[in-house]
């Protein structure tokens, strides 16, 4: 089959969605010579850098409404043109954000949460529409997907509660874990056991759960006279203000420092010097930070949500990070028992098993099994002007 995978050509300001990307297009490059089908990088101001061998399929520049519009609009004529042009027979999307999926052809997406019926009380998922263009575009796109992918069982269910999808139109793949290429795993030799201070990557909404967080913050310093650095990264997404507020009334301004957007190589560093990975979001499980820190020997604390255990294991201390009182706690073990911070970093090291090949296989495999379908239609016999 000819197979568009569509991405979003996002930057590395975008966090987890271009680690995402990039990383699973990487694996898909090396892979190709493995597979019968032919390849197709489609999206908007494609470079050659995003594709590395595969062929690309460039469409007009990216430009007019904003996300949500974008996901929820009518596939433009001239990607059809495109998309019959090259026979495209399927597409793979990188993403669920990268764009409204065409109807005349078969595609397939991954689905990282549904939120808006998950928690769909935080402003994020609900202000200002938020909430009806998400289901409005979750709805359309899971309902005709040819398979959705999702990273764990908790979440299988959840597609197959909410939209009534057959479970044989779900496929369960793993989060995979970065790679991070280029980093040489003897720098693990010379982290810092002693490191004192936390790390929190998470761009600033509500979800990330910062506010407790702090709160554990003053309660180490009241109850154990332990004050260690906690460094926040990410983005400002309207919540920024507010967690530096809370940062004053706490008396926590000599603890906490923001560093915004920080490059690879910065984050990397950051990861295998920390006391620990702190991610307290409350969105989940499908999260890319705890497999980094897994991946460059950083111990984790996360939330424990459902799917949590399903993907992190016994690699990371689980805790209800709605509650300042644990997460206390587990800072605390962590930064007094070296034994077990030992244990969270060899049992993080071996969850580093399935990698972004290992996913791109997993998808391989469905597009095998899906050709035999594929073949008894061809797309110009059933599109026409009209439709336009």
């Amino acid at each position: 089959m000819n197979v568009g995978i569509m991405t979003t050509s996002s930057e590395p300001q975008s966090g987890g969605l271009y680690t995402f990307e990039s990383e699973l297009l990487h694996a898909i490059t090396r892979l190709q010579p493995e597979s019968t089908h032919r390849f197709f990088l489609m999206g908007h101001d494609l470079r050659r850098d995003h594709a590395g061998s595969i062929s690309i399929i460039d469409f007009n520049r990216r430009s007019g409404p904003a996300l949500w519009s974008r996901l929820l609009g009518k596939t433009k004529p001239e990607m059809i043109t495109k998309i019959l042009e090259y026979r495209i027979d399927i597409i793979w999307y990188l993403s669920p954000f990268t764009g409204m999926p065409t109807q005349e052809v078969p595609y397939v997406f991954p689905v990282w949460d549904l939120a808006h019926l998950t928690v769909p009380f935080f402003p994020e998922v609900s202000a200002a529409g938020q909430w009806h263009e998400r289901e409005a575009m979750y709805s359309n796109r899971i309902g005709r997907a040819a398979c959705v992918f999702v990273g764990t069982e908790v979440g299988k269910k959840e597609i197959s509660t909410f939209y009534r999808i057959p479970n044989e139109r779900i496929r369960v793949i793993p989060m995979p874990t970065p790679t991070f290429e280029g980093t040489a795993r003897a720098d693990l030799a010379h982290m810092t056991l002693s490191s004192d201070y936390l790390l929190y990557p998470a761009n600033f909404w509500p979800h990330k759960n910062h506010v407790n967080l702090l709160l554990a913050l003053r309660l180490l310093n009241e109850k154990f006279s332990f004050a260690p650095k906690l460094i926040l990264i990410g983005s400002d997404k309207g919540n920024r203000g507010y967690v530096q507020e809370k940062i004053r009334e706490l008396g926590l301004q000599q603890q906490v420092s923001f560093e915004g957007f920080v490059a690879r190589e910065r984050l990397v560093m950051l990861y295998r010097n920390a006391l620990a990975l702190v991610y307290v979001s409350l969105l989940g499980p499908d999260n890319l930070p705890p497999l980094e820190a897994f991946a460059l020997g950083c111990p984790v604390i996360a939330t424990d949500m459902p799917g949590s255990r399903e993907q992190l294991g016994d690699a990371a201390l689980l805790v209800d990070t709605l509650n300042p009182q644990q997460i206390a706690a587990a800072i605390h073990r962590i930064y007094t028992d070296q034994g077990i911070r030992s244990q969270l970093i060899t049992r993080g090291l071996e969850r580093k098993s399935f990698m972004f090949t290992d996913y791109a296989r997993e998808v391989f495999n469905f597009l095998d099994k899906f050709e035999p379908l594929r073949r008894c239609w061809t797309d110009r016999s059933f599109y026409n002007e009209k439709q336009r």
